[in-house]
Formats: structure tokens, sequence, C-alpha cells
């Protein structure tokens, strides 16, 4: 039983799932790897941002405005703020609403509010794609 989940009862006769212990070398995950739905086209126009949930944790979905679309983590490498709360998509870049670092398609931070020469800063991307009119984001555990 490599790798799998072994259960274990002491009691004689059959055991309650609540009384079952869970006895394994890697913890089981509670959710499955795949792709999910999290929006529809139209909801996601060119120049748009949407925060959606995804397995208990926040995905900023964006379009930038030559219709590229992107998946990321939702906050800020440079001091945590939300880019689905007040982050704005500008050109091909969506920009923070903090410090107004701007991270481009691959994820890189390209410019700061501060003219000065960008951290090396990167969101965190999501494989996304769109198939018949909706966008499906990729989940894995690892």
């Amino acid at each position: 039983m490599s790798g799998l989940t072994r259960y274990v009862h002491d009691d004689s006769g059959p055991a309650r799932a609540d009384a079952l212990t869970a006895t394994a070398t890697a913890t089981a995950l509670p959710y499955p790897d795949g792709w999910f739905c999290l929006a529809f086209s139209d909801e996601l126009p060119p120049g748009g941002v949407l925060t959606r949930t995804l397995m208990g944790e926040e995905v900023v979905l964006f379009r930038t405005r030559g219709g590229v679309l992107r998946a990321v983590r939702p906050y800020c490498p440079h001091l945590g703020a939300h880019l689905g709360a007040g982050g704005a998509v500008e050109g091909e870049n969506i920009v923070c609403p903090f410090h107004r670092f701007a991270f481009d398609t691959s994820g890189t931070c390209v410019a700061t509010g501060y003219g000065l020469q960008p951290p090396k800063a990167a969101l965190t991307r999501y494989d996304v794609c769109e198939v018949n009119s909706s966008v499906y984001v990729w989940r894995h555990a690892l």
C-alpha cells in the first residue's frame, strides 16, 4: 500500500467514518487536480479584472487591452496589496493599486510607481485557457 492512505480502527465491529484515522506518509489533499471554470468570457472584457475563488483561495483573472487572458495569485509581491481590489489593467500590464507596480503577462514586474528600476519580483501565475466562451484555470496540488 505504498503511497496510499490506510485507515485503521481499534474496535471490533464496523467502524464509524469519524472513528477512522488516516495513517500515511503523504497527506491526502482535499481537492482534486484539474481544470476549473471560473468565469465566462463575456465577464472579462479587454481591460477587465475579476477575483474568483478556486479551492478556497482567491485568484485574480485579467485580460489585457490586447486580449491576453491571465490568472494570478491575488497579492502583489511588493507589500501584499490585493490586485483584485483596485488593481487595473493598463495596456498589457496589471497595475497594483497600492504603489503602482506594473506586471506584464509573464508576471514579471516591469515598472514601479516611483520611476525607479523595477525589482526582480514576479506574480505567481496559473495556467489559464478559454474554451467555448468559458475561462478555465488549472489547479494542481504540487
